[in-house]
């Protein structure tokens, strides 16, 4: 059953990479960000961007987490370990943001045109990131 549920959550992982590569950039239209708190996944157009690439030529996922509970930080580390074994083309890199700073440094690196390729953070956040045009709708690619 733990094998399932592992597997399940890296395909989930896998998916979520797969798809944010191929979702447009939001137009220059849209609203500057002041004041956001919350989180869910923020997608910039990766087609743009230079793809960074390891020493064996996989492509490099920047994933942004918190946690507070250091079981939360384990299985989050395993699924990434997991995914890397077994991925060839793909690496996650998991960088772990206290979560007293996560939403300032996820606008800050937002609005330098640097954010994370992936990113975890409080369901709360979704609709000023959605209003602002910093989120994209997966539902389509999913």
């Amino acid at each position: 059953m733990k094998q399932k549920v592992s597997l399940l959550a890296v395909l989930v992982i896998v998916a979520s990479i797969l798809l944010t590569s191929c979702v447009q950039q939001p137009s220059a239209t849209n609203p500057p960000v002041s004041n956001v708190t919350e989180s869910t996944p923020v997608v910039t157009d990766a087609t743009t961007a230079p793809v960074e690439k390891n020493s064996t030529g996989k492509v490099v996922v920047r994933q942004w987490e918190y946690s507070a509970d250091p079981n939360a930080i384990a299985i989050s580390q395993k699924m990434v370990e997991d995914f890397n074994a077994q991925s060839d083309t793909i690496e996650i890199r998991l960088e772990l943001i206290p979560r007293d700073v996560v939403r300032q440094k996820l606008m800050a690196a937002i609005e330098a045109g640097d954010p994370p390729d992936l990113v975890r953070f409080d369901l709360p956040w979704t609709p000023e990131f959605a209003s602002a045009g910093k989120l994209e709708d997966l539902t389509d690619l999913v």
